[in-house]
């Protein structure tokens, strides 16, 4: 009875024998490593290495950890204005974004006309308004009241070390409405 195969069966039945069927689980068959599981120690231990390098290079440098993507990708941090205007007695978006930023530096803005204030930021008489470059996007733009006019100020970003990274004109226009 050990020898009989399936095939064996109608020759058993032929007999008069009860025919064996033997079921066998099919082998299985060896899992196939993913990619992740193949190559998983090597990035890890490749992504551990590379952090390692980063956070020693930004120690060394005196740059902090957020800093690191422009940093690797040689971007400065720079100014983008875009002109404002808007009726009198309505605030105006200050217009300014800033590309390759790390968070830590700051913008002044001089040369407003007295009484203008900002949402958002700090007034020093000598250099005119410093806001976070973090607080730019959310920051508004109020004309003393009835102002109707424009005004051209400056705007410069700082590296926190006070570093001046760039420098550029902003225009803020509050129009009359059209009769």
């Amino acid at each position: 009875m050990d020898g009989v195969r399936i095939s064996d069966a109608s020759r058993a039945r032929a007999e008069g024998e009860q025919p064996l069927v033997v079921v066998m689980p099919a082998p299985k068959k060896p899992k196939r490593k993913t990619t992740s599981a193949r190559f998983g120690k090597s990035f890890f231990a490749f992504g551990l290495v590379a952090v390692s390098a980063i956070v020693a290079a930004s120690l060394f440098l005196g740059k902090p950890f957020g800093t690191i993507s422009h940093f690797l990708a040689g971007a400065q941090p720079r100014l983008v204005v875009m002109d404002q205007s808007g009726p009198p007695n309505e605030p105006l978006p200050l217009g300014i974004a800033i590309e390759h930023a790390s968070g830590d530096e700051t913008v002044m803005i001089g040369g407003l006309t007295e009484s203008t204030e900002l949402s958002l930021g700090t007034f020093g008489a000598a250099s005119g308004w410093l806001v976070a470059a973090h607080d730019v996007g959310g920051t508004f733009v109020g004309a003393p009241k009835d102002f109707v006019g424009v005004m051209e100020a400056t705007v410069s970003l700082h590296a926190r070390s006070g570093r001046l990274l760039d420098q550029q004109a902003l225009r803020l226009e509050w129009k009359a409405p059209a009769p």
